[in-house]
């Protein structure tokens, strides 16, 4: 717990932060203050189905209701020690750490229901889990072991479990995972529990992050990703949810990272916010995955500009309302609820393009692979081969790696000579559309042809025949309407048209002894003797009888 003991002042004073939205287009941001007094802070949860917003006191045993506007609405009393909180279902549930208590609260009356397990030990942060609620227990010595908590009440300590300082994070796309963080430790852990048997079982853990002095952590909404925010270094490094490693992912900070919170919103938002420095701005909002702010604000006292305390942040699940509590000065013995509206701007986008192969032949398989970045996933893109549109290819879905969304289109119909592909990206509602090219040369297809054998029948009349076949391909695929010349020892034989199967074949009446001694001698030829879309190809076959 990081509360704070204080005195709590009643008086609303309503100040400004400067803000900014950046990027594309810049527009003008700004936020509202609450003075809060010396309420002490435990950590601040948003019920999105009613809109309000819960900042808990420590020092004054209550949990202090607003609305999204920042309007005090009630004062929820005798929650003793006050601190960690999360919406669940009906309910907030709040650690009342100085009764060892979980504490309900309804969040349509906004009244205690009564506490949902007593007799814990000190109990610390808490979050929703596995059907359970969970926190950390008996942690006087900073060593604390977890604890579930069923919402029957039935509570269970898992004795063999130990960690430091444990902090919290879920996500409700992977709702049998919780993530744990050890605060305080330089270097920082993180590990991965699946808590979907009742019982929490470490899936996957880094011990030795580049993160020291954790002090809280966030996990994407889609479950993918991890977000500490920790005192060195002066950045968000993301780490994949899988492996607890960086991802590649972070994003730009200053001294002192002290605050993390995330939503759906607006296509998967990630707030950040610094404290116990002059950095400015000390709050930034970003899209998840994407290491540029489109939100930044700053909040300023007598004792500088950086001053969102941990757990401090948190945002509306829309992603149009950023809340922020910050301590008034180094001793954090006052605090204020800050309001700000969020009106992101769609993010300008890249596209790439490749070609394989490149070059080609002419009817030969090519396949373009567009790269939109950034992109959360959502529009899609639509190829064209010199600037008219490629059959099948008019709206791709984007698959989302780790350089972009990705959108590919398979064609055999470039024409020959030089071809120039276009993969423009529709854009959604966070991301502004693109396009880009790539050129490619077109030759002549290659051909494969297949000569079979063939037989010399004697007829009544003396006259030997045969029936030559033969057929051509391209790419793969028979290729239709090409004239085959069966011929042998230079003496053309006859010539055929390939039918829809690529096949050419033709009955032979053998006239001459020359002809009857080289058919049985060097068999027979048939070829193809190119055009201007296919180059030439023959095979050879022998003839018995």
């Amino acid at each position: 717990m990081r509360g704070r003991l204080g005195r709590f002042a009643t008086a609303i004073v309503v100040l400004v932060a400067a803000g900014a939205i950046v990027g594309s287009s810049a527009v003008a941001g700004s936020g509202s203050s609450v003075a809060l007094g010396a309420t002490g802070f435990g950590s601040i949860a948003v019920d999105d189905a009613n809109h309000h917003v819960f900042v808990s006191g420590p020092a004054v045993n209550q949990v202090l209701v607003f609305d999204f506007d920042g309007n005090l609405v009630t004062t929820i009393p005798n929650v003793y020690g006050a601190g960690a909180m999360v919406v669940h279902g009906a309910s907030l549930y709040v650690v009342a750490k100085n009764v060892g208590a979980i504490e309900a609260i309804d969040l349509s009356t906004l009244t205690d229901s009564g506490p949902v397990a007593t007799g814990l030990s000190l109990p610390s942060w808490l979050a929703f889990g596995g059907g359970k609620l969970w926190t950390a227990v008996n942690g006087q010595y900073g060593w604390a072991q977890l604890a579930s908590v069923g919402l029957d009440g039935t509570v269970t300590v898992f004795a063999n479990t130990n960690y430091y300082d444990p902090d919290f994070g879920t996500s409700s796309a992977d709702p049998n995972t919780l993530y744990v963080a050890q605060d305080g430790l330089s270097p920082g852990s993180i590990y991965r529990l699946d808590v979907s048997s009742g019982a929490p079982i470490v899936v996957a853990s880094n011990t030795f992050t580049n993160q020291s002095n954790i002090e809280q952590l966030a996990v994407s909404p889609d479950g993918t990703r991890v977000i500490p925010a920790a005192g060195a270094p002066y950045n968000f490094e993301e780490l994949s949810s899988s492996t607890l490693r960086p991802d590649g992912v972070v994003y730009p900070a200053q001294p002192y990272p002290s605050a993390v919170a995330v939503s759906p919103g607006s296509g998967g938002l990630l707030a950040t916010g610094l404290d116990n420095g002059y950095s400015s701005p000390d709050i930034s909002v970003f899209r998840l995955g994407v290491p540029q702010a489109i939100f930044t604000a700053t909040t300023t006292n007598s004792s500088g500009t950086a001053n969102v305390v941990p757990h401090g942040l948190a945002l509306s699940g829309d992603g149009s309302r950023l809340f922020a509590v910050t301590a008034d000065d180094v001793y954090a013995s006052q605090f204020h609820l800050w309001v700000f509206g969020l009106s992101t701007p769609p993010t300008k986008t890249s596209t790439s393009v490749t070609l394989a192969p490149s070059p080609s032949g002419f009817g030969q398989s090519v396949t373009a692979t567009a790269t939109v970045s950034p992109t959360d996933g959502g529009g899609t893109v639509a190829f064209y081969a010199n600037d008219a549109p490629i059959s099948g290819c008019a709206a791709r879905q984007l698959t989302q790696t780790q350089s972009g969304g990705v959108a590919t289109c398979t064609t055999s119909s470039l024409a020959l000579g030089q071809n120039v592909v276009k993969a423009v990206y529709g854009g959604d509602a966070q991301y502004v559309g693109s396009f880009g090219t790539a050129t490619t040369m077109v030759g002549q297809g290659t051909t494969t042809m297949t000569a079979y054998p063939a037989q010399l029948t004697k007829t009544k009349s003396g006259i030997y025949t045969t029936t030559l076949t033969a057929k051509l391909v391209a790419n793969g695929a028979p290729l239709s309407g090409r004239t085959v010349v069966f011929s042998t020892g230079g003496t053309q034989l006859c010539s055929v048209t390939t039918d829809s199967s690529g096949t050419a074949s033709c009955g032979v009446s053998v006239k001459t002894n020359a002809v009857y001694r080289s058919l049985q001698k060097n068999g027979y030829t048939a070829s193809f003797n190119g055009d201007s879309q296919y180059l030439a190809s023959s095979a050879q076959a022998a003839v018995s009888g």
